[in-house]
């Protein structure tokens, strides 16, 4: 046996802080860490093993022998090296290439084994996400695993699965994620419930990175001669809540800057003593205004695109960039009038579907915060979603028009003649979205918008992650509500069609939805 191996060998004098030691200390603990997520799943959510393919002493034992293959001299040493030794940090190391190979090659609970034309076998994707999630019970954070798998190398991963190996890792990442921490549809009560918790010290959800986000937004702002303020065209709560009460905040604070908010077909020139600050919003081509010059650029968001900025605070934690904006502005000791409090509160709500698409620790801390501040959550709730005549009509020609796919996507097309002939207006029933999203059987929805010079696409879901068909018709957003702009009719189509794949897959595995 390896000496390697032995439990004893971390106390043999001499060799406690060598390079194998430091090594062969982690990996036995990467082990237990492994078995713990395993035990997890077995005691909570056993319901998942039903699934295996091989009997569950089988599977019990092959977590058991988790990574046996690193005790190996084909991978020990050039393991050892490259993590703790003289290749430590090292962007090309053949040792290391090597002994990763022989290791996956050897171990089936990793997609490189398999390749991305062979689905997974359950057992395999069952010990695949212990070890992933290993590194969250070694850092004391069980919800670190989903940040994994939305990180650049859990894509990368799944760049290497089927979609069918995928779906199922996904609904074992939902099963785990719902067993820590579940959220029911927010009822009236439930909201007077969440609005009602005291803002205090153990409800303090800023973490360090977004606190030294803000101090360098307050920083760019303060070194700023004038400062313009833009959202995207056509906006919506979210983003003419976040732009106005930014605005309010920044005017009271510096009020002898000049603070502009970008309108549609404006022109603003700004130099580079001047700021342009970007909310809600991904690419450049999407401002509702125009803007020339060479400004210095900040950006809050609370999707994650890629644009960068002098400053760019993205969470995709976030359900809406009004939450980061209150944070913001309390946090630095800007002010929040009344009618600031109650713009970002209205455009919380609307983004996270009345607190059905996000419930996370920013938006949280954020209705908490604007209720201490006196925003009457319960009248602006009821008068947000109030029906008037108008809004019940449009109802009813959505009930009346929507289709489904084949494995029940329901959409519904809309062109400036159909509504025109029903005395409808786009806007108004565009934003009615969620009026599909009570169909059983049809866990994802869409409208298609044919607004004659532009075809937009609003797409929502329930526990499906849609941003990976959504990224092939430039959309984006969150897992559960997306958006994109069309190139045609025949696009509008083909996206129909790969969501039809998307949920004829996943019910497989998400039988509930059905």
């Amino acid at each position: 046996m390896n000496i390697l191996n032995d439990e004893k060998f971390s106390l043999l004098e001499g060799f406690s802080n060598s390079v194998e030691a430091n090594y062969g200390k982690y990996v036995k603990e990467h082990i237990r860490n492994v078995q713990k997520g395993y035990d997890y799943i077995v005691e909570n959510i056993p319901e998942v093993l039903d699934k295996l393919e091989i009997p569950k002493n089988e599977m019990d034992r092959q977590i058991n022998l988790h990574d046996r293959s690193k005790w190996s001299s084909a991978e020990f040493d050039a393991y050892a090296e490259h993590f703790y030794g003289k290749n430590k940090g090292k962007a090309e190391d053949p040792d290391f290439d090597e002994a990763w190979k022989y290791h996956y090659q050897r171990n089936p609970h990793h997609p490189e084994f398999w390749g991305n034309k062979k689905d997974m076998p359950f057992s395999c994707i069952l010990e695949m996400i212990c070890d992933w999630w290993a590194f969250s019970w070694k850092d004391g954070n069980l919800y670190e695993i989903f940040d994994f798998w939305n990180s650049e190398n859990g894509q990368e991963k799944k760049a290497l699965m089927t979609r069918k190996t995928t779906a199922t890792v996904e609904w074992l990442l939902d099963e785990i994620q719902d067993s820590l921490k579940k959220y029911s549809n927010i009822t009236e009560s439930r909201l007077d419930e969440i609005c009602s918790m005291p803002l205090n010290e153990d409800f303090n959800f800023i973490d360090n990175n977004l606190k030294k986000d803000f101090k360098a937004l307050d920083k760019i702002i303060s070194g700023s001669e004038k400062i313009c303020i833009v959202r995207h065209i056509h906006p919506d709560a979210d983003a003419f809540g976040s732009v106005k009460a930014l605005a309010e905040g920044i005017k009271a604070k510096y009020p002898k800057k000049e603070v502009i908010i970008g309108e549609e077909e404006t022109s603003i020139y700004l130099t580079n003593k001047d700021l342009l600050i970007i909310l809600d919003l991904g690419t450049k081509d999407r401002i509702a205004c125009n803007i020339s010059g060479d400004p210095k650029t900040a950006r809050v968001d609370h999707h994650i695109t890629g644009m960068k900025c002098d400053v760019t605070i993205e969470n995709e934690d976030a359900g809406s960039t009004c939450e980061l904006i209150a944070l913001f502005l309390d946090y630095m000791n800007y002010q929040i009038d009344m009618k600031s409090a109650e713009m970002l509160f209205k455009g919380i709500l609307a983004d996270t579907g009345r607190l059905q698409y996000s419930l996370s620790d920013t938006t949280l801390q954020a209705i908490s915060l604007l209720r201490n501040k006196g925003v009457d959550y319960k009248k602006i709730y009821s008068q947000m979603y109030v029906k008037d005549e108008k809004s019940l009509a449009a109802k009813a020609f959505i009930i009346n028009n929507y289709k489904k796919t084949p494995n029940g996507v329901a959409y519904l097309y809309i062109d400036k003649a159909r509504l025109e002939a029903s005395g409808l207006k786009m806007d108004k029933i565009g934003k009615q979205v969620h009026e599909l999203g009570d169909i059983k059987g049809s866990p994802i929805w869409c409208f298609i918008l044919n607004k004659g010079n532009a075809i937009t696409a609003s797409v929502r879901s329930r526990g499906i992650d849609l941003r990976d068909v959504m990224s092939h018709y430039d959309g984006g957003g969150h897992a559960n509500a997306c958006g994109a702009a069309l190139q045609s009719i025949d696009s509008a189509k083909q996206m129909l069609i790969e969501l039809d794949k998307l949920l004829g897959i996943t019910k497989e595995f998400k039988p509930e939805l059905v």
